[in-house]
């Protein structure tokens, strides 16, 4: 797990719209691929109170010893202000547990940062679409959800370019694919925020948009949480900065 300097500006603009603060927890101990800082003297760089990472054992030193692929333990419920996952998922069997078990480690206000390969590249074991989080956390009440999505032609170590991904065109979920709307991208990582709500839920499992009319489910709550998200001030202070 790795923070590269195109996450860097993210997190520093997140900061800047709102301080990263409080309890902060590292899902695996993190790379910072550009200097020779800890992630732990790394992260001291915003206010926050204590920061620990979370592994499947302590062979990097973690201080929470927790497979993520199985149901949360009740004692780690509620735990952290700040998550930062810098490619954790993708390189877990089952993913949509771990995600369920991320937002409950969250407190109300909370906010989780996840960076994730979204093509077989470094070795992905899942892949999991821009679509994929945004209906967890649109169909779980998530107050923000911001994804961005970043390939590099250069390779990972080089220059990142940045493409903008929206679920809806209109009233209308989006049916082309990131291939299709971007024909000149090849492997890349989906970066996303996203916020919890005082009224935020983790276990609700949301249909595929393709699907959703065939199974009378509806797109209502989606669309309400993409215009939600849209009209962030994130969204505004990311595109000003």
């Amino acid at each position: 797990m790795s923070i590269f300097p195109a996450v860097v500006k993210l997190l520093d603009a997140e900061n800047h719209y709102r301080a990263i603060s409080g309890d902060v927890v590292l899902i695996g101990r993190q790379r910072i691929e550009f200097s020779e800082q800890t992630d732990y003297e790394f992260f001291g760089r915003y206010p926050i109170t204590s920061i620990k990472a979370i592994d499947v054992s302590d062979y990097e030193g973690a201080e929470l010893i927790v497979d993520l692929n199985l149901p949360l333990p009740t004692r780690m419920t509620g735990i952290a202000d700040f998550i930062f996952d810098g490619s954790c998922l993708d390189n877990m069997f089952d993913p949509a547990q771990a995600i369920r078990s991320l937002s409950r480690m969250l407190r109300p206000n909370g906010r989780l940062v996840m960076m994730e390969h979204s093509t077989a590249m470094h070795s992905a074991y899942t892949m999991m679409s821009p679509e994929w989080f945004f209906n967890f956390f649109a169909m779980n009440g998530y107050d923000d959800c911001q994804i961005k999505l970043f390939d590099f032609p250069e390779g990972i170590n080089g220059t990142w370019r940045e493409h903008c991904w929206e679920a809806f065109e209109g009233d209308k979920p989006a049916r082309t694919t990131v291939s299709d709307a971007r024909p000149d991208i090849g492997h890349y990582l989906t970066v996303v925020l996203a916020e919890r709500g005082t009224k935020s839920t983790d276990s609700n499992t949301p249909i595929q948009s393709i699907y959703r009319d065939m199974h009378a489910s509806g797109h209502d709550r989606f669309l309400a949480a993409h215009q939600r998200y849209r009209s962030s001030g994130r969204r505004y202070e990311r595109s000003a900065g």
